[in-house]
């Protein structure tokens, strides 16, 4: 068993979903998107700076 890093819930390895870019385990209802809150947030930072970058 592990611990969704997002909402602490228990998982079994078999129902375990891991974040696309650090690997971070997350349950079914947190992966939504696929990636960790964390994650997320860099990601939507990279492709604001990216936008600003085009708008230039």
């Amino acid at each position: 068993m592990v611990e969704c890093v997002e909402c602490n819930k228990e998982i079994t390895e078999d129902e375990e979903i891991c974040c696309e870019i650090c690997g971070a385990p997350l349950c079914q209802e947190c992966a939504v998107n696929g990636l960790c809150a964390a994650c997320t947030e860099l990601w939507i930072a990279e492709i604001d700076l990216e936008n600003a970058e085009n708008e230039t």
